[in-house]
């Protein structure tokens, strides 16, 4: 038996969510995502959710980067998520910088997991305040007391602060 797209299509649009369901996931078993992205476009939520599975499941970064930069906050998501997935550096600092908060994050997370303060430092140095705040921890986790009081030196609060408790902590007291 072969699925009725049209009549699907008329009883999703008239507010039938079972028929919406079934459309959407056909469209995905269809990989038809220009059809897809027509639905979400006009506000279908299950066929924007299925679009973004499929997009995802394809490693499609065009495609959710355009959606990202038209302001789709859900493929901004998964578009960040498929770049950490990919550990895609260079990707998630291009976004980072053109103001992607997400990406911020993420980068910042995947700088501390790599343990690449160079890089973190840059960022912090650049005004990344996740990248401040990452560095800041991992250092004093570190204990590189020094690197923590050049960067409270430099005027880095979360440094300042991190430094403190360090300083605290050990009770070196004097030092404050």
């Amino acid at each position: 038996a072969r699925a009725d797209v049209p009549a699907l299509t008329a009883r999703a649009d008239a507010g039938d969510s079972s028929a919406g369901f079934r459309l959407a996931d056909l469209l995905v078993a269809r990989a038809d995502v220009p059809a897809l992205t027509a639905r979400a476009d006009a506000g279908d939520s299950r066929a924007a959710s299925r679009l973004f599975d499929l997009l995802v499941a394809r490693a499609d970064v065009p495609a959710l980067t355009a959606r990202a930069d038209a302001g789709d906050s859900r493929a901004e998501s998964k578009l960040v998520d498929l770049l950490v997935a990919r550990d895609d550096i260079p990707a998630l600092t291009a976004r980072a910088d053109a103001g992607d908060s997400s990406a911020e994050s993420k980068l910042a997370d995947l700088l501390v997991a790599r343990g690449d303060i160079p890089a973190l430092s840059a960022r912090a140095d650049t005004g990344d305040f996740r990248a401040a705040s990452k560095l800041a921890d991992a250092l004093a986790a570190r204990g590189d007391m020094p690197a923590l009081t050049a960067r409270a030196d430099a005027g880095d609060s979360t440094a300042a602060s991190k430094l403190a408790d360090a300083l605290a902590a050990r009770g070196d007291m004097p030092a404050l």
